[in-house]
């Protein structure tokens, strides 16, 4: 017969069983066959042989003690026991190409979102139409282009590509852009570099500080529209030096960390386009000694 250790293990597995169910669903903890094999081997008839029932009893005793510790443990620290419908290989494959399929879904839904969003360039078109102020430090992404407004206008427009010339040269690049097609220079662009380069004209590819308009004559010459516009070009002593600036050209400034030199731009009017185009430029003579 089955003795009281027997059935007090019987009782144990019963009560972890019922823990578990309750704990987990009825889904998160099946009972194994070798269980129900406890169970009905702990209620089988006298009538077995007792060499059969010794050996019968004695691994089912070793199974139902795996059983109550397992059943025990998942149920005491709150583990979930092994399913029995886990999922195939197929159906994790399956699983995750469906989430890939949704996450690839919302990448497009959001690109197709952001297709009417408006960017920088067009931020600024539509705060100048509706008559906002315009921060003058913003960058414009298009390249400088000819245009009739005034001499003066090209000139700032000119300064500014050199001082932010690149290793591509596109500052001095947009200076050939707006050269008058008569100039020869346009026939031997590589001189134009390295005379820029190589000489005192090198203080204007970014190594001044600022510059100011400070006079403009404007006449007419073989009934062409010309202007000459004259500017003040200021930069730390050290780097007209540098750059190879004649002492005799720099003039004084309120300024006592900046040094001075005046630069005339000729211009002319394309009777074509009516655009205003460079012809030439160069350092203004040096001031006349005093006596």
């Amino acid at each position: 017969r089955i003795n009281k250790a027997d059935r007090m293990l019987s009782v144990v597995v019963r009560t972890a069983a019922i823990a578990a169910i309750l704990s987990h669903g009825v889904a998160a903890f099946a009972p194994s066959s070798a269980l129900l094999g406890v169970q009905s081997q702990l209620n089988a008839p006298e009538a077995s042989s007792r060499r059969g029932t010794k050996l019968m009893m004695s691994v089912d005793r070793d199974v139902t003690r795996r059983m109550a510790v397992g059943a025990v443990l998942a149920a005491g620290l709150g583990l979930p026991a092994l399913r029995v419908n886990a999922m195939t290989e197929e159906e994790e494959l399956k699983k995750l190409q469906e989430e890939a399929a949704r996450l690839q879904g919302l990448f497009d839904s959001q690109k197709k979102a952001n297709e009417g969003v408006p960017g920088l360039k067009d931020a600024i078109k539509s705060s100048a139409k509706a008559g906002a102020p315009v921060d003058d430090a913003i960058v414009s992404t298009s390249k400088p282009k000819p245009s009739p407004s005034s001499p003066e206008e090209t000139v700032k427009t000119l300064m500014g590509a050199l001082k932010s010339n690149d290793k591509n040269d596109s500052g001095l690049k947009t200076v050939l852009d707006f050269t008058n097609p008569e100039n020869p220079i346009l026939q031997n662009t590589q001189f134009f570099f390295n005379q820029m380069k190589n000489s005192k004209y090198n203080v204007l590819l970014g190594n001044f500080d600022k510059f100011e308009i400070i006079n403009s004559d404007k006449f007419t010459n073989d009934g062409k529209q010309v202007a000459i516009v004259t500017m003040k070009v200021f930069a730390p002593f050290k780097s007209m030096m540098i750059n190879s600036v004649p002492s005799e050209y720099l003039l004084q400034t309120s300024d006592k960390n900046l040094s001075a030199v005046k630069i005339n731009w000729q211009l002319s009017k394309d009777a074509k386009s009516g655009n205003w185009l460079s012809d030439t430029m160069y350092f203004a003579p040096p001031p006349e000694p005093q006596e």
